[in-house]
């Protein structure tokens, strides 16, 4: 190649790093509305063929209705997808120390069709989890965001969602660190 320099390659720029492979652009993307990450939601549970996990540290029995979470997570369920929610107890207390009634309702209707959900201390990440395949992560609180943009407590919220190579290593860290803020136990309020 360096004999003569007619084969000198001319017409190359430098090399530059890349961040992202091809692939993994193409693999990583961005929720940016209400609608997107409600849709994202629906499609994990819809997709899911063994696994599903749900960190929203607040629960809402509206938010939960609102999308039809009870009969994705029975449908997934019945497929033989194990559906965990993690939520975080302190956060789903009243002022005087009592759970509160939509905390409650919004775990009742999850556990009544088949998800587990556990109390994770201290936490307040948001992430939604589809197998080994797609990670969420970000401020979208999946089970208790208003659902109305009119709502006065309704926000912009924005998420990153990844899927390629790495993402199953990402998934069991976020379900290891999960499980020792739960201690492995089920809600028991």
């Amino acid at each position: 190649m360096f004999a003569t320099p007619e084969n000198e390659v001319a017409d190359v720029g430098p090399p530059t790093r890349r961040l992202l492979t091809a692939t993994a652009d193409r693999a990583v993307r961005r929720l940016t509305t209400h609608e997107e990450h409600r849709a994202q939601l629906v499609e994990c549970l819809e997709a899911a063929r063994e696994r599903a996990v749900i960190v929203s540290p607040f629960l809402a029995a509206a938010a939960v209705q609102a999308d039809g979470v009870p009969d994705l997570v029975r449908a997934a369920v019945g497929r033989g997808v194990r559906v965990t929610v993690y939520t975080d107890g302190a956060l789903n207390m009243t002022t005087t120390g009592t759970i509160r009634p939509g905390a409650m309702q919004g775990k009742n209707l999850l556990v009544a069709v088949g998800a587990t959900v556990k109390v994770a201390e201290r936490i307040h990440n948001k992430a939604l989890a589809c197998d080994d395949a797609v990670l969420v992560e970000g401020s979208y609180n999946w089970l208790s965001a208003r659902r109305t943009a009119d709502d006065p407590w309704h926000r912009y919220e924005t998420s990153v969602r990844y899927a390629g190579p790495m993402v199953g290593d990402m998934i069991a860290q976020l379900t290891q660190e999960m499980e020792k803020r739960a201690n492995g136990q089920k809600a028991a309020w």
